[in-house]
């Protein structure tokens, strides 16, 4: 963990990876559970809707070697626009593995994070953004650090 830690601590001085230079803020999930994103998080942006049609952001995170998916807390993070809470418990009951959610009221999160696509991944490390990107781009990005593991 330390190594991939000190990896990511590096991207963050790479002219490829811009910090955040907001303070990361508590986030509430639907089910009620305070979410910091302090730690290591894994902030998936994604549409239900999509995810329901088979267009979400399953295979992406699939196909991310174990080690590199273990180092970061994963927060599924919906827009307000099109669903309400009580959709997205629905949805979380069909896909229980996608979890913790959390609905971006007023699009607060979409906004300091600079997202206006989805799927789109954001990768924090002690409330600093070492990684934003795309599905592909974040393979890709995981990949440098798993050289030689299997998934």
């Amino acid at each position: 963990m330390k190594a991939i830690n000190k990896i990511l601590i590096a991207a963050v001085t790479s002219a490829a990876f811009t910090t955040s230079v907001f303070a990361a803020v508590d986030q509430t999930s639907i089910s009620g559970e305070v979410i910091s994103l302090d730690s290591a998080t894994h902030l998936i942006f994604f549409d239900v809707w999509a995810s329901y049609q088979g267009a979400g952001p399953e295979q992406t995170l699939a196909a991310l070697p174990k080690s590199f998916s273990q180092q970061f807390n994963p927060v599924w993070v919906q827009p307000q626009i099109n669903v309400t809470s009580a959709q997205l418990s629905e949805f979380q009951q069909f896909y229980p593995d996608v979890k913790p959610i959390v609905l971006d009221k007023g699009f607060q999160l979409i906004r300091q994070y600079d997202v206006w696509q989805s799927p789109h991944h954001v990768l924090l490390e002690q409330g600093q953004v070492v990684f934003s990107g795309n599905g592909q781009q974040l393979i890709d990005f995981a990949n440098q650090f798993s050289v030689g593991e299997s998934q």
